[in-house]
């Protein structure tokens, strides 16, 4: 769960509070920032699987309740979804290194 917190001090500020309906079960350990945008994924299981790569201003809102939205770029369904504790990203390619 992504925790808020102060850049300064590092004092925490609770988790952070998203705007959107997204929804997975399973997250890499790493997003990646790029040209003032956080990009992740998020892996839901189910009858069919799928990744949902998303992305999110880095900016965070001024007041710590406000809630921060998160778009989707895609969604890939799979057979056998991966764990992935990271990715690669560029910025034009967002790379999912899926090991069996």
């Amino acid at each position: 769960m992504p925790i808020r917190f102060d850049e300064e001090t590092l004092k925490t500020h609770g988790n952070a509070q998203f705007g959107d309906s997204l929804f997975g079960h399973m997250s890499t350990a790493h997003p990646q920032y790029i040209n003032g945008r956080v990009y992740n994924y998020l892996t839901q299981f189910g009858k069919e699987h799928v990744y949902k790569i998303f992305f999110q201003s880095q900016e965070l809102p001024t007041d710590t309740g406000s809630p921060q939205n998160r778009e989707i770029l895609c969604t890939i369904p799979v057979q056998h979804p991966a764990y992935m504790h990271s990715f690669c990203a560029t910025e034009n390619f967002i790379i999912l290194p899926e090991f069996p």
